[in-house]
């Protein structure tokens, strides 16, 4: 038996080598990729937009991938509303999921479990948004809850405490590493003496936080006035409305939106804040960008892909790839709000290396600003947004998110038709005015770091001549 399992063995050798011959012919041939097409026109959803008849705004997309619907609730409402108690918005929310109605915190995370889903909530700069994603037959009770905790939360005092202690082991931990400090001298120095220039309450505050507190915010800022909701999915239209009306249709008050005082234009500064022996550096670089809806916003979003934004973009690419000095850098187009927008980079890099990451940073950003960039470049960036997009689109909770990002931002429905051709036909030359729109001379730089190692090579950088170093303190 054992010399037949050599001889079996050798002669499985014996083949595998003698295809290993036959098929190196065939291996070393070179098959040319075929060419990348051009992408295919996006067309949303037909979308239904109707009022209940106390003139909540209502949107249905049907979208049936899976029998499954997401229904959102948007109240008009966020931190901008918290005067000088921040936090109370996060505050009030989180003790609105404790209890509604007749039922509790855990009866009401059961009943959306029951549905197939659960419930999510966030508070935003300006809105407050409740939502579920549940099976399709159980729309009409996910309405029906919904509208519970929106319109009869209890508010109770049990929770109170371990809100409060929730909350400040956040602000805790947020405010000791070294994202959460970048964060929190980035806003204030956007943004002083504004509602977005506050990251993290005072401690002392959100200890005083009361059940009471949280009724009077309620009580001023939440109601009917500017709620939009948003189905999505697969769901009985029918029903669907009637669910609506019945559930919502009765909410009374007289809240009002609140509205934040516009933002100042970034300014040229430079904002330390000190981190004894960090062994790398935090920062991020802030330019002023054309906002949302203008004739140049797209081809601001393809020029960052090409510049900072996509994994092989020009920036990355040369400070992670090719010189090592940070693992995860990246740009993005900050939209703030309707009438603020920013050209922002972020990286985190070695401390010792933190004026040189800038340098080709800033270094990347001229030679675009010199240079258009070549044929392939411009084709590469225009499939990747069209690409980015249109994967965005293939989930329910993707088209949804679109259709309410769009609606936010005072941003026609076409918009979202309109974006992969308007990626398309971006050119070499867009892309080039573009980055030349990023004005180096009106730059807010926020660096986190060991200050010691990190604040000489800043003050080498010709960019940063003749700017006073400021040092946050929180």
């Amino acid at each position: 038996m054992m010399n037949r399992l050599k001889s079996s063995a050798a002669a499985l050798g014996l083949s595998v080598a003698l295809a290993s011959v036959v098929a190196t012919p065939v291996l070393a041939q070179v098959v040319p990729m075929p060419a990348v097409g051009r992408p295919k026109a996006v067309a949303m959803p037909q979308m239904e937009d109707f009022q209940l008849s106390n003139g909540i705004k209502v949107t249905f997309i049907p979208y049936e991938v899976v029998p499954k619907a997401i229904v959102y609730v948007g109240i008009p409402t966020g931190s901008n509303a918290d005067g000088d108690k921040a936090w109370l918005s996060d505050f009030t929310v989180s003790l609105m999921r404790e209890g509604a109605g007749n039922l509790s915190g855990a009866q009401l995370s059961e009943a959306f479990a029951d549905m197939g889903g659960a419930m999510s909530s966030g508070v935003g700069n300006d809105r407050t948004n409740f939502q579920t994603t549940v099976l399709s037959e159980r729309v009409t009770d996910a309405i029906d809850l919904l509208s519970t905790i929106v319109r009869q939360p209890t508010l109770p005092q049990e929770p109170v405490e371990r809100i409060r202690q929730g909350m400040l082991r956040s602000i805790a931990i947020g405010k000791s590493q070294a994202s959460g400090q970048l964060s929190e001298a980035y806003a204030a120095t956007l943004y002083p003496n504004h509602p977005y220039g506050v990251v993290y309450a005072d401690p002392a505050v959100v200890g005083s936080f009361t059940a009471e507190d949280a009724k009077a915010f309620y009580g001023d800022h939440i109601g009917p006035n500017g709620v939009q909701i948003y189905v999505g999915g697969t769901f009985n239209n029918a029903a669907t409305k009637a669910a609506l009306e019945r559930a919502f249709g009765s909410w009374r008050g007289n809240n009002q939106p609140a509205v934040a005082p516009a933002t100042a234009p970034v300014a040229r500064r430079v904002v330390l804040v000190n981190r004894p022996n960090a062994v790398q550096s935090t920062f991020r670089l802030a330019v002023d960008v054309p906002v949302l809806g203008s004739p140049d916003a797209i081809k601001y979003e393809v020029m960052d892909s090409l510049l900072g934004g996509a994994f092989n973009s020009r920036i990355t690419t040369n400070i992670r790839e090719d010189k090592g000095y940070a693992y995860s850098p990246g740009s993005s187009i900050e939209n703030i709000d309707k009438r603020t927008s920013h050209w922002v980079y972020d990286a985190d890099v070695t401390a010792a290396n933190t004026g040189d990451a800038l340098k080709e940073i800033f270094s990347e950003i001229r030679r675009l600003q010199s240079e258009a960039p070549t044929a392939a470049e411009t084709t590469g960036t225009q499939n990747y947004n069209a690409g980015i997009y249109t994967l965005g689109l293939g989930s329910t909770s993707g088209a949804i998110g679109k259709v309410i990002w769009a609606d936010r931002n005072g941003l026609p429905r076409s918009y979202l038709d309109a974006f992969v051709p308007a990626a398309m036909a971006v050119t070499a030359q867009d892309i080039q005015r573009a980055a030349q729109g990023l004005d180096l001379s009106k730059m807010t730089l926020v660096v986190v770091g060991d200050l010691e190692t990190v604040r000489p090579q800043l003050e080498a950088l010709p960019e940063l001549q003749g700017v006073t170093f400021e040092v946050f303190q929180p």
